[in-house]
């Protein structure tokens, strides 16, 4: 192997065209998907409350997605695709976690990931809850 220095490397990496032996299909970004998934949870666990963190948080967050795309390897749609997942399944995930959202044995295996005290008899659907309160809200009528 050839020794390479740092300014080989940023010339390898940054100033050329897009990478001649890759295939190019590279839908969705998975380096900006991890980059926001870590910012979706700090921001969904309130990790982000003094400012400071907010402003740090951010600008490394922007500073990754943007270096991704300096890189060359990823069309602009991959990483606004990243964005569009990341969004969407993070709401898919954090709906079913709170309860929001039935969703079946995907939403008890992903309440028994968040809360390791979780058992199935916890799961007010399956208890019958929402059908007990349901036939309540009828009565009243």
């Amino acid at each position: 192997h050839d020794e390479v220095n740092y300014a080989q490397a940023l010339d390898f990496v940054m100033l050329r065209s897009f990478l001649p032996h890759a295939c190019g299909d590279l839908v969705y970004s998975g380096h900006v998907g991890c980059t926001l998934v870590c910012f979706v949870i700090m921001w969904r666990h309130n990790y982000l409350v003094e400012t400071w963190k907010k402003v740090a948080i951010i600008s490394l967050t922007i500073t990754g997605i943007l270096s991704t795309l300096s890189c060359r390897s990823h069309y602009t749609v991959d990483v606004v695709l990243a964005f569009y997942f990341i969004r969407f399944l993070s709401e898919f995930y954090f709906l079913r976690s709170e309860h929001v959202v039935d969703g079946g044995y995907v939403g008890q295996f992903i309440r028994w990931l968040e809360r390791p005290d979780y058992s199935i008899d916890d799961d007010k659907s399956i208890n019958g809850y929402d059908q007990e309160k349901e036939e309540n809200v009828m009565t009243t009528k």
